[in-house]
């Protein structure tokens, strides 16, 4: 694939990104505008601030963009730069890629992954969340440890990473260790990697750690000042009670509604296998051929098992725990779309197995790539709309004990930008 056809379908995505964003008239989701309720100054050192915190500081500079709008400007400001780093590093990956079939096979599935992500992340769920600020902080990880120059950078980035969610070693921390287990194995200066390892699981976890058990706890007073500034982010003055409740480490009080993730994780449950079984089919068969013919070309097949366990396994976690699916696997397929850039550059093996995979005769592709369009984008604490209708239908078959509705996707309001 040559560069210039790279930028045309990188426009159409983009494009595609911007209608879905007239699509919802420019609403943001609660969950999303409340978490731009917390700074360090007003609340001290807990979790998931860091890019409140910033956006607080625009706001001292800006006093106009402590509104719904300014809070949306801020959200867009951040996905722009999200998706142009992803463009970047994807053109530099191309670059690096010297072989024709390698190169066009490579910006397929790269451009199908960007696609996923960028789409995703400008939906009405997904919209504003920090997952974008971890996602380019990953890609400037994953192009220092390609580069091998400045490698350390990516300790304190995992520190600003945590700081931003807590929960970042079972997101996308994975790529970074999946590729320093992998620097280990091969590289012929091991003990620099080993360090590199070391400190960055003790970058990830000493944060975590302190977040989750030695924060401080809120008063009923700071819960109501964070409910009325949160409101007042939101055009359709939405709040999520919950998501105050947890940074201030309290209850939710009396009096305010408490969002039951238990429900949601019942019709996800449903839902996961119908996904599975339909949208995800073709994404699952790429994997096997992949796998196919890397264990027919290299003999040394543990080093890619562990890269892929590693992914695997340590979202799964969040899988287990938590809710949201849709956006778990956002980062399953960004997760395997960095590993698959670094692959691609620095392992001759992977490289021609990658050519190997995709072939654009191959009808799997075109599958594919009709699936992705119709099921964009992945949602939150639903997986995407088509199986969750599904799901939906399923669970009055049966007749479960909870049927919920989408969340919300009102079409008709125009609140914001467009």
């Amino acid at each position: 694939m040559t560069g210039r056809k790279y930028n045309v379908y990188s426009l159409l995505i983009f494009i595609y990104t911007l209608f879905l964003f007239k699509l919802t008239g420019g609403l943001t989701d609660s969950y999303s505008t409340t978490s731009y309720a917390f700074s360090y100054l007003e609340y001290g050192l807990a979790s998931r601030m860091l890019l409140s915190t910033v956006y607080d500081l625009f706001c001292r500079i800006i006093p106009d963009l402590r509104t719904a709008a300014g809070c949306l400007y801020f959200m867009i400001a951040i996905n722009i730069v999200m998706y142009f780093t992803f463009w970047r590093f994807g053109r530099y990956i191309r670059s690096k890629i010297t072989d024709e079939v390698r190169n066009r096979a490579f910006s397929i599935l790269y451009l199908l992954g960007m696609m996923i992500v960028c789409v995703s992340f400008s939906s009405l769920s997904n919209f504003g969340k920090t997952d974008s600020f971890l996602f380019i902080c990953t890609i400037i990880q994953t192009y220092l440890l390609i580069e091998e120059k400045h490698e350390w950078l990516i300790i304190p980035l995992n520190i600003l990473q945590v700081c931003t969610h807590e929960g970042f070693l079972c997101m996308t921390a994975c790529v970074n260790i999946a590729i320093l287990a992998y620097k280990i194995a091969r590289s012929q200066n091991k003990r620099k990697y080993i360090l590199l390892l070391a400190g960055s699981l003790v970058s990830i976890c000493a944060p975590a750690v302190y977040f989750v058990f030695f924060k401080d706890h809120g008063t009923y007073e700071q819960f109501v000042s964070a409910f009325k500034y949160a409101s007042s982010l939101n055009y359709r003055g939405s709040v999520h009670s919950n998501y105050i409740a947890q940074r201030l480490g309290m209850d939710v009080p009396e009096g305010y509604a408490v969002i039951k993730d238990a429900e949601y994780k019942e019709k996800e449950m449903i839902e996961l296998p119908v996904f599975l079984c339909t949208w995800f089919l073709p994404y699952i068969l790429i994997c096997l051929k992949f796998i196919k013919n890397i264990f027919r070309l290299e003999k040394r097949k543990g080093t890619y098992i562990g890269m892929g366990l590693i992914v695997i396994l340590l979202i799964m976690v969040e899988f287990i725990i938590f809710c949201d699916f849709g956006r778990y696997f956002v980062w399953y397929v960004y997760s395997f779309v960095m590993l698959m850039s670094f692959l691609a550059v620095k392992d001759k093996a992977a490289g021609n197995a990658l050519a190997s995979t995709v072939d654009r005769r191959d009808i799997i592709y075109y599958l594919l790539a009709l699936f992705t369009l119709l099921s964009l984008p992945y949602g939150s604490s639903f997986i995407s709309i088509p199986t969750s209708l599904i799901a939906g239908k399923i669970q009055e078959l049966f007749k479960a004990k909870t049927t919920l509705p989408l969340p919300e996707f009102d079409i008709t309001r125009k609140g914001g930008l467009m």
